[in-house]
């Protein structure tokens, strides 16, 4: 092996440990982010706008292919999401259940009788 040969090794395994010390400070944040009812419904709202949760096909071509770009951004920070703190994600689940069951008492008590 020369001496080249050596030196693009050295760079690329640094290279390699700057991007693992990224990821892992990414998660690590979400993780602070997620301790937080505001924080996690932040995320949650992200992860509906992204429309994680609901199929992205239309019958316009441009709308799909917009809707799975988002779609897969959201696919992205779930998977964060899920490596930082997976337990979270079912506390977000029933959090946002619980505030739309909330609302929809409201709206029902707003109605004129």
């Amino acid at each position: 092996m020369s001496y080249y040969d050596e030196e693009a090794q050295k760079k690329q395994a640094e290279i390699q440990k700057l991007e693992e010390q990224k990821k892992l400070r990414a998660i690590n944040d979400l993780r602070q982010i997620l301790k937080t009812p505001e924080g996690r419904r932040f995320v949650w709202l992200q992860l509906e706008r992204a429309g994680v949760f609901r199929a992205s096909f239309t019958l316009n071509t441009a709308q799909t292919n917009f809707n799975e770009g988002a779609r897969s951004v959201g696919l992205f920070l779930l998977a964060d999401l899920m490596e930082a703190a997976p337990q979270v994600f079912y506390q977000m689940q029933r959090e946002s259940a619980s505030e739309a069951k909330s609302k929809q008492k409201e709206q029902e008590n707003d109605r004129p009788s």
